[in-house]
């Protein structure tokens, strides 16, 4: 059985710099199209569900669709636009664990399992001007996410923690 708490050897929080260049890139990889198309499903299900609802009470009247499908896209233009953007004021921890990488954005998160991880490598990056240390983080899956690393986290620490649990380290 495993542990309910798992034993924290670092935490700190990623730079901003890399937060938001690693979310510019994400928002750039999805077409327009796609978002538009994402736009008008959450708008779809927020027009069906109080129609389907009312529906159900034969003896309440639906909502005029005029007052219905404003508002439904409005939200689905909230939800695909104004939402990511207010979710990247919510700060980005990191804790490195006993059971692998963790991982906090807002009310997202999850952990990276050192079975799960191929490799690491750690180097400095200028971001927006500044030198920036990041752990580029390879997983099984061939996918490959930068993490930005606080100045306050000593990189030999880090090292060996990974090191400690078999996450072979590149430093460049």
């Amino acid at each position: 059985m495993g542990k309910i708490l798992a034993k924290t050897y670092l935490h700190w929080t990623e730079p901003r710099n890399v937060r938001r260049t690693r979310e510019d890139i994400a928002v750039k990889s999805v077409s327009h199209a796609r978002r538009l198309a994402y736009c008008l499903l959450v708008g779809g299900v927020l027009t069906a569900i109080p129609w389907c609802v009312a529906k159900l009470n034969p003896a309440k009247n639906a909502p005029p669709l005029q007052l219905l499908v404003p508002i439904a896209i409005g939200a689905g233009l909230f939800y695909v636009y104004v939402f990511p953007w207010l979710l990247r004021l919510t700060p980005f921890t990191i804790r490195i664990t006993d059971q692998g990488i963790m991982w906090v954005n807002g009310n997202r998160g999850g952990t990276w399992k050192y079975d799960d991880i191929q490799a690491c490598s750690i180097a400095t990056e200028k971001i927006d001007g500044e030198m920036i240390r990041v752990l580029a983080v390879t997983r099984s899956h061939d996918k490959t996410t930068m993490l930005g690393i606080d100045d306050s986290i000593s990189l030999e620490e880090l090292i060996n923690v990974l090191l400690e649990h078999g996450v072979c380290v590149d430093r460049k």
